[in-house]
């Protein structure tokens, strides 16, 4: 009687702590998205650089970091910088509505990317903010407190179309990322400050998304880094297939120079107010050409008369390009022009010629023949002729009348 007892009572406590921690747990709202493997994509990503402590133009650039996002219809925040004024001041000169946010992303619980958040708080608390599941619970009581819904991510987890949280590794302190799959390129992945280092979230990202990487932007923790280190993590970003690096924030002047010297072509010289826009490249179409309409006016001339001979020229293609058209009369070469059109441009081409003998001809341009009939010119017509025989007869009587004239003298 007595084990039972004890049995019943160790059995109370744990269904009382358990109901406890559900019931007055403060910090998360709803459960974890379902993680998928597939992320689909999106067709575009505009992503700004909000705050930044490498300055330019009137922004304010303290230290810190905030990017937003523009993904089709969504707009997303991936943390918030140090200061409700850095975050309010630089959005409104960069013509930026933070009330239309859809969501906010947190890499992690540092001020410097948290602390931006009581701005948003006074715009629309009614917002979604993913953080980090072992981020402090006095970081996610704070961010609860200021009326928003915290949902913990602790792995790799797809929460819109095209657009996942990269899950946390440890630095410390635990650290997530966001990844937008952009269709036809790849992977941009956005970083706080990688402190687990960022090839390490490069290769998760591109692992857990079975996606291949194209972009990285944002803080890479390598101020103050050795030349060795600086080279190590240049070299493992570039073997992940990453075709464009942005080093900001924390990634340390040293960094960035060495990075652009090193890697020129996938260097991007980041900083706060810089706009990226990601979108596929299509090939543009060749230019290809077709010709119509061959004309001949008049279509039946006298000989020596002038006929105007043309053609439609149209570059159906999509890119400049040249066509060369050749008119042939009665199977020979008359004359040639090359003509440049710039995709989708059409023009009328023309060309002059005279026939001094009569007969029908063959009138061939690239292919499209019509005939001219040219007809002998008719004689000219008496009137003309009487005309001719009057002034030769006068010229004539004055000739001789000044010949007289001369004689009697």
């Amino acid at each position: 009687m007595k084990n039972l007892n004890v049995a019943l009572t160790v059995t109370l406590l744990l269904v009382s702590a358990l109901s406890l921690y559900f019931l007055f747990s403060p910090i998360c709202e709803g459960i974890s998205p379902i993680y998928k493997i597939k992320i689909g994509c999106v067709e575009y990503v505009n992503v700004t650089v909000l705050v930044d402590n490498n300055p330019y133009s009137d922004l304010i650039s303290p230290w810190g970091i905030s990017l937003y996002l523009e993904a089709e219809d969504l707009r997303i925040l991936f943390d918030t910088g140090p200061s409700s004024e850095a975050l309010r001041i630089n959005a409104e000169r960069l013509g930026i509505n933070l009330r239309l946010l859809d969501f906010i992303v947190i890499s992690h619980e540092h001020g410097d990317h948290v602390l931006g958040l009581e701005y948003i708080a006074e715009l629309n608390r009614n917002l979604t903010v993913y953080v980090p599941k072992h981020m402090s619970v006095s970081c996610k009581v704070w961010i609860k407190n200021l009326g928003f819904k915290v949902l913990e991510m602790d792995a790799t987890g797809v929460i819109d179309e095209g657009v996942a949280i990269i899950g946390e590794l440890y630095g410390p302190p635990y650290e997530q990322a966001l990844a937008v799959n952009v269709k036809g390129i790849g992977l941009i992945i956005l970083v706080g400050c990688s402190h687990p280092g960022v090839d390490k979230i490069v290769v998760k990202a591109a692992d857990d998304l079975n996606c291949e990487p194209y972009a990285v932007i944002g803080g890479f923790h390598l101020s103050g880094a050795s030349r060795e280190k600086m080279k190590s993590i240049a070299k493992n970003l570039m073997e992940s297939g990453l075709k464009k690096v942005y080093p900001i924030h924390c990634s340390g002047e040293g960094f960035r120079r060495f990075f652009e010297e090193e890697y020129h072509e996938a260097y991007g010289d980041g900083h706060v107010g810089l706009m990226l826009s990601f979108s596929e490249v299509r090939a543009s179409k060749p230019a290809e050409f077709e010709i119509s309409n061959l004309s001949i006016a008049p279509s039946e001339a006298q000989t020596g008369e002038t006929v105007t001979i043309s053609v439609e020229l149209k570059n159906i293609g999509e890119s400049e390009g040249s066509y060369n058209l050749t008119l042939k009369v009665n199977g020979a070469i008359e004359d040639e022009k090359t003509i440049t059109l710039a995709g989708g441009e059409s023009r009328i081409v023309e060309f002059k010629v005279a026939k001094d003998s009569a007969g029908t001809y063959n009138i061939e341009i690239n292919g499209l023949t019509r005939t001219l009939k040219v007809k002998e010119a008719p004689a000219q017509p008496i009137e003309n002729f009487l005309l001719y025989i009057a002034i030769t007869i006068t010229a004539a009587i004055i000739i001789m009348a000044i010949a007289i004239s001369k004689r009697k003298k």
